[in-house]
């Protein structure tokens, strides 16, 4: 054999070892300098914020998410700079499934990482059921795409954005994200835009996992380029698609998987289930459903037995403005704490004509249209599933309301809020609950006085009804629903907005927002004072009616703190977080047989409200006063009887043939128009 002949032996095994070589480094193309500074950029990140993953476990320091974190550096690392190369088209098939599979875990990791969830659940399989979705995910984007590593991307991509919207949500309301958040977008964005994020390890592991899911996308090169194989997976891969989208929002299948489904509280099943179960479990109970007994004779029955009220032959009936006050809230209700000034003094204060007390919300946090829902039509959310908004889905006709049937009794109507008039679709639903006239921030004068954030502050929305209400003519007689705007969250401290109120016991920097919150608070005090005292000067009898819609959102650190030592399995601890004062006053001397309770639900106000004015209640309304005295509060969230025993929604619907009439008239009154008894809810116009 000569020397070339061996030579080019030896070439040629050097070429096939080469060809054998599984990992490969990738060289030193100009990618790869750009892949360099990118890592080391990460890197230096971790470095620089590794405090943040020291986790303090029983007083001592735990450095597991720091080893986790430099896991996934490693990996990314490796995964960057390196590639597998496969000769057997089989092995790099099998290598790109599982390497799918495992990315779907990592999607699965940096949606609960990112939602503060458990990653190790108590029922095991909400491992794999979520992590099972994910895939299905996947494989959608297989089937589009026709290659592994754009599925990966395509999978990826659309579970970060949703862990990174959940982490928002949870970070602004304290709750998880739920379907029905979408049409809060444009508000959210306002919002979010003004709130002061803080990163914290969470962040940091949630952003890794998205990372390093990206690393394993780029080297998943394998593609099926013959037609009837490609033909064939994908018909295989959309019908597997298609059945389980089916099964997981159109029918109960979840609940078969044994994992614990807490409607009331969705936060409880995201952190047992999983985000994912918990937002597909959501759409699949947000249809709404005809209840038991429903029938044309039942609901009659039912009107006959509440019959609307004869007429009061009230000469003379108030006006009434209804302020729903933007987070309006009592925090002192959860725990009692020390402030540097009083909080509320003015209302503190009151005593003649006045009622006060606590309306337990159905809402905290956000989702404001719901409580403008109980209030203004009498209905209870506690009928809907968790995701289900009646301004966005359920309002698209003309429809009852407290709105409604004090227009039908010669009242001039209308709806203020010193906001964007699509919000929650108000300019939309708004005339269809009967309001004549709606007023937006378009409608406030550019010299409105602006506070934080340039919302109209409540003196300046204050002045606004005064000015509308000194329009009207001398007899008539005028309703005003107004939802404020002064203390929309977040509470971030600056924009040159002063503080009025401290916290002595509480100066870390976590609970920075709950001064800012507290001073606005004051604020609102101040400017009700003002709606207050221009209405004792006025002759015609006025009711002014204000509530809180909810408890803020953005102040999580703060809420934490004050609710640490409440079991938030026990509903009357559970109440707190729901709660919101009402203050009722008249310009005249109430009849001391009117009484609201020390506590109410939203649903019944405007019947509270509308028998105090004078009005001739409509059926319905007398229904909802009969029910009030059976159950107090029937909120969503909470029930309380009339001996004072707290019950989840549910309970109260087993345990009361009044609540399970209830639903059988809000079902006549909303989703079943065409045999609705349009009198026994709008009631009798005046002959």
């Amino acid at each position: 054999m000569t020397e070339a002949e061996n030579d080019q032996i030896i070439d040629s095994e050097k070429k096939e070892q080469n060809k054998q070589r599984l990992i490969r480094f990738i060289g030193f193309k100009p990618s790869f300098f750009v892949y360099l500074v990118l890592f080391a950029g990460i890197c230096a990140f971790i470095v620089w914020k590794k405090a943040l993953l020291i986790q303090e476990v029983d007083e001592k320091p735990s450095y597991l998410r720091l080893i986790i974190a430099s896991l996934y550096v490693l990996a990314i690392g490796f995964l960057t700079f390196f590639r597998f190369d496969f000769s057997n088209r089989k092995a790099e098939l099998a290598f790109n499934i599982f390497m799918t599979v495992i990315c779907g875990f990592f999607s699965y990791y940096c949606i609960e990482i990112l939602a503060f969830d458990d990653i190790i659940k108590e029922h095991i399989q909400g491992i794999f059921v979520n992590w099972g979705i994910i895939l299905v995910i996947y494989l959608l984007g297989y089937v589009i795409f026709n290659r592994f590593s754009l599925a990966v991307l395509f999978g990826s991509l659309i579970c970060f954005a949703l862990a990174v919207t959940n982490h928002l949500v949870f970070i602004f309301r304290g709750t998880p994200f739920l379907p029905n958040d979408i049409y809060a977008w444009g508000t959210a964005m306002t919002v979010i835009g003004q709130m002061k994020y803080v990163i914290s390890g969470e962040t940091i592991l949630g952003a890794l996992s998205f990372i390093l899911t990206l690393a394993i996308a780029k080297g998943l090169n394998y593609r099926n380029d013959r037609f009837m194989p490609q033909f064939i997976a994908k018909a295989a891969g959309l019908a597997v698609v298609t059945y389980l989208t089916y099964a997981f929002t159109m029918t109960q299948a979840l609940l078969y998987t044994g994992l614990p489904i807490n409607y009331w509280n969705p936060r409880t099943t995201a952190n047992d289930a999983g985000e994912l179960v918990q937002i597909l479990v959501y759409i699949s109970k947000s249809r709404i459903e005809k209840p038991e007994d429903y029938s044309g004779a039942t609901v009659k029955a039912i009107e006959e037995k509440y019959p609307d009220t004869e007429d009061t032959g009230a000469n003379t009936r108030a006006n009434v403005i209804v302020i729903m006050n933007e987070a309006f809230s009592d925090l002192s209700v959860i725990k009692d704490f020390r402030t540097s000034e009083e909080v509320f003094p003015f209302i503190s204060s009151m005593t003649e004509n006045t009622i006060k007390g606590n309306m337990i919300a159905s809402i905290k946090g956000g989702g404001t249209c719901n409580t403008e829902f109980e209030f203004l039509t009498g209905g209870s959310l506690g009928f809907y599933p968790g995701s289900y908004m009646p301004f966005q889905q359920g309002i698209k006709q003309k429809t009852p309301s407290i709105a409604s049937v004090m227009s039908n009794q010669g009242y001039k109507v209308f709806g203020a809020h010193p906001y964007h008039a699509t919000g929650w679709r108000r300019s939309t639903v708004y005339p269809l609950l009967g309001m004549e006239t709606f007023y937006s921030l378009e409608d406030w004068p550019s010299t409105a006085q602006k506070g934080r954030l340039r919302l109209i502050t409540d003196r300046a929305n204050y002045q606004f009804l005064i000015d509308r209400f000194n329009e009207k003519e001398k007899d008539e007689r005028m309703f005003i629903f107004n939802v404020t705007m002064q203390n929309h969250s977040g509470y971030s401290p600056g924009y040159k907005f002063p503080v009025e109120v401290t916290l002595p016991d509480y100066q870390s920097q976590e609970f920075e927002n709950a001064p800012v919150y507290l001073s606005l608070m004051r604020q609102s005090d101040q400017a009700f004072k003002y709606l207050v005292e221009y209405f004792s000067k006025v002759d015609e009898p006025t009711i002014i009616l204000m509530f809180g819609d909810h408890q803020p959102g953005d102040m999580n650190a703060f809420l934490d703190e004050l609710s640490k030592d409440l079991d938030l399995k026990n509903l009357e601890d559970l109440s707190k977080l729901y709660t919101v004062p009402y203050i009722l006053w008249t310009n005249y001397e109430i009849d001391k047989s009117f009484d609201i309770g020390e506590y109410v639900s939203c649903n019944y106000l405007s019947s509270f409200v509308m028998k105090l004015a004078g009005i001739d209640l409509p059926g319905y309304n007398e229904f909802l006063l009969k029910l009030n005295e059976e159950f107090p509060v029937l909120s969503a969230k909470i029930v309380i009887d009339k001996e004072g025993n707290y019950m989840t929604f549910n309970e109260a619907m087993k345990r009361s043939e009044m609540v399970r009439q209830y639903e059988i008239l809000q079902y006549n009154d909303l989703f079943d128009v065409p045999s609705r008894n349009s009198e026994y809810f709008f009631g009798k116009a005046p002959a």
